[in-house]
């Protein structure tokens, strides 16, 4: 038995208590105003950590944005300086005092830097399989180019 609802090794005994204190635990967090997820909170050591590795993220993006815009001009000066506001808003989140006696603080700091290192996750990603996707068009380029020539077309490597 994998464990389902029950708090430790079950020997024929009775889940009432455990099913019991769950009840307990989600009262409590709706009534502090968090959503039962069903699993541990994050542990102040790793929120500290997704912090500081989104906080190198967002200095390196802005300063990025931030040069780009004198050479923007109209919509797309105003959507440059309202990423700059957001992701500022971002860092101003990011550089609150972590409180570890306070899980709904830690929550919406863990929440954003989570969600930071996965916005430039998916960034990389889309890059990398735009470079992939220009190279193959290139190929594909050189081939059709060697068939109107009349030459053969490359064997490709193995």
């Amino acid at each position: 038995m994998h464990g389902g609802y029950l708090t430790g090794g079950y020997r024929g005994g009775s889940t009432k208590p455990a099913t019991a204190a769950r009840a307990r635990k989600v009262t409590l967090l709706h009534a502090l105003g968090l959503r039962w997820y069903g699993g541990a909170p994050r542990k102040p050591a790793k929120v500290r950590t997704m912090v500081d590795d989104a906080r190198e993220k967002l200095t390196d993006d802005i300063v990025t944005i931030v040069e780009a815009l004198p050479g923007l001009s109209g919509a797309g000066e105003q959507l440059g300086r309202a990423a700059v506001k957001g992701l500022g808003r971002l860092e101003q989140i990011l550089d609150m005092e972590l409180d570890e006696h306070d899980p709904k603080q830690m929550r919406l700091i863990g929440d954003m830097a989570l969600g930071v290192c996965k916005l430039f996750q998916r960034a990389a990603e889309g890059a990398f399989r735009a470079q992939e996707g220009s190279q193959l068009i290139q190929l594909l380029e050189q081939l059709k180019a060697q068939q109107i020539s009349g030459t053969a077309a490359p064997k490709p490597d193995k």
